[in-house]
Order: structure tokens, then C-alpha cells, then sequence
């Protein structure tokens, strides 16, 4: 069962009164239940603030980076970003996606890797035709993880990209 499904059923709404308490089209409350579409992060937030991940701001960058002792481009690489993106968060002039908090994580975990971004996963599954269910029985976790890690709000394995790669063959 989905996290939206779940909560759904524990307010007792249907999905029309779900999607009008969020303010969306029935049809993609629907789509998020089945796990056939992944909501955006505003929806988690304004669903279940207590569960959605903080806000990464320009200071938490630049902590990140100069805690680590890297140049722009070498934590941006670590990021799976551009060097320019990178730049631009940290200036404030755009925000990091919500959810790139656990991005940072993963980088921290094993400086030697690059991770994997949600965003590279998303393009992995639709260029390979595979879907959340292969993947989270290819990973030995549940589909609701798959959607977790591609919407930024879980951490993926550090070798996601590794496995991944064998199961694309």
C-alpha cells in the first residue's frame, strides 16, 4: 500500500475529498496511490510536514562543502549536479530541490562515489522500461522505498548506481 493510500484511509476520506483537501485533480491523487506518478514534494509537505525532509538553504551548501574541504566542482560532482547549478544554490539564486538533503547524505556517507540522484533514477526506469516494483524486488525493499528515493525523501544505497547498471543489462 502507498503512504498515500494509507493516510487516505486513516482520515477516512475518499480520494475526491483527499485530492480537494490538497487541491489536485482527483485523477492524480489516484495516480499517486497506485504509485503510477510521483507526487511532488509541496504535496508531502503540506500532507505530512512531520515526515518531509528539511529545507537544504544556500548556508547548508556551503557548510557541506568547506566542512569537506572541496572546491565547487568537486561537491557538485559528489552531488551528481552541474558546477553551475551547485553555484547558483549557494548564491541563493535558486533553491535545491526538497529532499536534497538526503543527496548530501549520501554524499557524506562515501566521499569516494558519486551517488546516484533521484532525478538519475526517475531517467534510468523510463529509459530502461523497468518499473518500481522490479526495481524494489531487484533491491529487496518495498515499491513505496523506490518512490521514497525518487522523490529525494530517502537515501539511496551507496552502490544504487553499481546495481542498477547490472540490472539495465
Amino acid at each position: 500500500m502507498s503512504f498515500f493510500y494509507t493516510y487516505r484511509k486513516h482520515l477516512g476520506l475518499s480520494q475526491t475529498a483527499a485530492a480537494h483537501r490538497v487541491g489536485v485533480p482527483q485523477q492524480k491523487w489516484a495516480a499517486w496511490e497506485a504509485g503510477d506518478r510521483a507526487a511532488p514534494m509541496w504535496v508531502l509537505q503540506k500532507v505530512c510536514p512531520e515526515v518531509a525532509p528539511p529545507d537544504v538553504t544556500a548556508d547548508h551548501l556551503k557548510f557541506f562543502r568547506r566542512h569537506l574541504g572541496l572546491a565547487i566542482t568537486k561537491a557538485a560532482e559528489l552531488c551528481g549536479v552541474s558546477y553551475h547549478l551547485w553555484r547558483s544554490w549557494e548564491k541563493g539564486y535558486s533553491r535545491p530541490p526538497a529532499g536534497f538533503v538526503f543527496v548530501l547524505r549520501n554524499a557524506l556517507k562515501d566521499p569516494s562515489t558519486r551517488p546516484m540522484t533521484p532525478l538519475q533514477l526517475q531517467r534510468f526506469r523510463k529509459t530502461h522500461n523497468v518499473t518500481r516494483a522490479y526495481v524494489a524486488e531487484h533491491f529487496g525493499v518495498c515499491e513505496d522505498t523506490v518512490a521514497g528515493w525518487e522523490l529525494g525523501m530517502e537515501a539511496m544505497p551507496v552502490d544504487m548506481r553499481e546495481r542498477l547498471d547490472q540490472l539495465g543489462r
